[in-house]
């Protein structure tokens, strides 16, 4: 789902968890380009929505740069078991902020 569509359902009031996923820059958005996503991402970071980005290890500080990404927002993982519990550790923090009104 694209954070047009993400948008597009969200209330005024609701409270958004936004998980970007990505498994590599070999395979860039054809559809948006990398200032496009940045800007978007600080638009809904601005509304107060929780957002996390994974990415492979090698790739964290090139996205940290080319999206102006903090360090509690870019998320980098192994692309194995182990990097995918990592990521669900991760969701499942930012999820219960959301949940406790944090």
């Amino acid at each position: 789902m694209t954070i047009s569509r993400v948008k597009a359902v969200v209330g005024k009031n609701d409270r958004v968890y936004l998980a970007v996923f990505t498994d590599g820059m070999e395979n860039a958005s054809k559809e948006y380009s990398g200032d496009q996503i940045r800007v978007e991402l600080e638009k809904v970071r601005s509304k107060g929505w929780e957002v996390n980005f994974f990415c492979g290890y090698g790739e964290v500080e090139h996205y940290k740069r080319e999206l102006n990404l903090d360090d509690n927002v870019a998320c980098c993982m192994p692309l194995n078991e182990e990097g995918f519990e990592s990521m669900k550790l991760s969701m499942d923090k930012s999820l219960k902020k959301i949940i406790q009104g944090k």
